[in-house]
């Protein structure tokens, strides 16, 4: 197996274990502990926090272990984690574990990053980042789909399964090099002064843009249940089924971005999808009917991936693949698994006063939609 395919490989299964687990806790957490709507947004507000904490701390981490037995020591501690909680499934268990999950994706992933990137060309690391985003994206709508068959089967499965994932990527992860090799600042493939300026821009566009898609994303995730259980009447395998459309649409627009090049450097593509996603993401969490709900989970997604995958395919490139870039790249994204959870509580409690939860959910999220298209539409469209 070569290096690509075997950090795709790591990519895959490390994201499926991942993804079960804690975008599946909140349908665990509804259906075995009995978890209200606000509970379920506390946790994800919690998990954002300390995912935050995990990301930034990654480089610091990779400098004091190396990147290679980071990860092994990463890989361990969800194996340990998951197996913990297969055993003591109770409401404190899932409370803490929930945190200490948060922690070791956050600082796992920049790593990750760092190796599938590092050492190519612009063009070469698109490809790349376009063929890791294209497999851990397609591990989402599977693990979340899986998560739900899970629990309908045997609860503890659901914990089981993915410890055992990572078991084996512990395996493929010993093979990996020390630390991955990077290109010369002055290699005759690195991007002209000015195209890094433009790429810098279009960067910081993005980065803001896909702040406010995750947190959009994270006040969805946690209210799928009531989305699809309490509002349109599903049952839980065809609840956990269709809110893995987002995510299923969000790999399709990673595919067409991985296939084609003609997006990169330009502006109006970032920009459509800044403005598209808040109309997706809107339909998706006022949606009286499974049509619209659907509708808006594809634009959303779609749009979602556009904005996350050219954030960070420029900030690796400026940054040339450091472990650093993608800590701050998962930092935005723990910001918006922060922010998402934090107004759907505010929408919760403006439901009273409003009129319903829909109203409050509506008022409470337009400041995340309104960050998304003025921080993200400003540098991307700014001329040099």
């Amino acid at each position: 197996m070569n290096r690509t395919s075997r950090l795709l490989w790591i990519t895959f299964a490390a994201s499926i274990s991942t993804v079960v687990v804690t975008r599946g806790i909140y349908f665990f957490t509804k259906s075995q502990l009995t978890f209200s709507q606000a509970e379920n947004l506390w946790l994800a507000l919690v998990f954002g926090v300390v995912y935050v904490v995990g990301a930034m701390l990654s480089h610091r981490l990779t400098v004091e272990f190396g990147e290679r037995r980071l990860l092994m020591l990463l890989v361990i501690g969800h194996v340990v984690g998951y197996g913990a909680v297969a055993i003591w499934k109770t409401a404190a268990m899932i409370v803490i574990a929930n945190m200490v999950f948060a922690f070791l994706a956050g600082a796992m992933w920049p790593v990750m990053e760092s190796y599938v990137s590092a050492g190519r060309s612009a063009v070469s690391a698109a490809r790349a980042i376009g063929r890791f985003n294209v497999t851990w994206s397609a591990a989402v709508p599977l693990g979340v789909a899986l998560a739900g068959q899970m629990l309908a089967v045997e609860p503890a499965l659901f914990f089981i399964v993915p410890a055992g994932l990572m078991a084996v990527v512990l395996l493929s992860v010993r093979r990996l090099t020390p630390q991955p090799i990077h290109m010369a600042v002055d290699h005759p493939d690195r991007p002209t002064a000015e195209q890094l300026v433009r790429y810098r821009s279009l960067a910081t566009g993005c980065r803001w843009a896909m702040l406010a898609s995750y947190a959009m994303l994270f006040l969805l995730v946690p209210s799928m249940p009531e989305i699809f259980i309490e509002r349109l009447g599903l049952g839980g395998r065809m609840a956990t089924a269709g809110a893995s459309l987002l995510d299923a649409a969000r790999w399709v627009s990673f595919l067409a971005l991985a296939t084609l090049s003609g997006w990169q450097g330009r502006r109006d593509v970032p920009a459509a999808a800044v403005l598209l996603m808040p109309v997706g993401f809107f339909m998706t969490l006022l949606g009286g009917d499974l049509a619209t709900v659907l509708i808006g989970e594809i634009l959303y997604g779609v749009a979602a991936g556009v904005v996350y995958h050219a954030a960070l395919h420029y900030a690796l490139v400026v940054q040339n693949a450091s472990v650093s870039a993608g800590g701050e790249h998962e930092s935005l994204i723990g910001l918006g698994f922060l922010l998402g959870p934090m107004a759907g509580l505010i929408g919760l409690y403006l439901a009273g006063p409003l009129g319903g939860d829909l109203n409050g959910m509506l008022v409470a999220a337009a400041p995340i939609a309104l960050l998304g298209v003025m921080g993200g539409l400003r540098p991307i469209l700014r001329k040099r």
